[in-house]
């Protein structure tokens, strides 16, 4: 799939709640209060985060970075980190994808930064599609039915 060459940012009031919402996306024809109302899920947060003025996702394989204020992007690297999902924690990347691998990305709007990597051991079947997730300084990481923890204290 390729990328959307434009990202609308859209900026809404809800008026039930008075909370200022802003949403993302390609769409440029639907209007600005039929994005904030859809049902649909706008995106998939297990494919993207975001610090200061820069989201980081991953996209067909590919790590980005892109500009929140102009959605351009910034760069494109990590060719070939497969399919996954990310989090945030500690102020790092942690991206875990389908083939068991782990990878410790350091946010940097100017460059793709992996920090480390590792496979999980063995164990589980088929591809790893759980979350990653991060509590009180350890890292947890599901395969199948078996539930990985690593300390990241250190």
């Amino acid at each position: 799939m390729k990328n959307p060459e434009l990202i609308r940012r859209i900026k809404f009031i809800d008026p039930e709640t008075g909370k200022r919402l802003v949403f993302l996306t390609h769409n440029m024809t639907v209007s600005s209060e039929g994005v904030a109302i859809s049902p649909v899920t706008l995106y998939n947060p297990a494919k993207h985060t975001m610090n200061d003025d820069c989201i980081y996702q991953h996209q067909g394989g590919v790590f980005m970075c892109v500009d929140w204020k102009t959605g351009e992007t910034r760069y494109e690297g990590g060719r070939n980190i497969g399919k996954g999902s990310l989090t945030w924690a500690e102020g790092l990347i942690y991206f875990f994808n389908e083939r068991g691998e782990v990878l410790l990305i350091r946010p940097n709007p100017e460059r793709y930064e992996v920090i480390s990597r590792f496979e999980l051991p063995e164990g589980g079947e088929g591809p790893t599609w759980a979350h990653p997730v991060v509590c009180g300084k350890r890292l947890y990481l599901r395969h199948g039915t078996f539930l990985y923890c690593f300390d990241i204290a250190r």
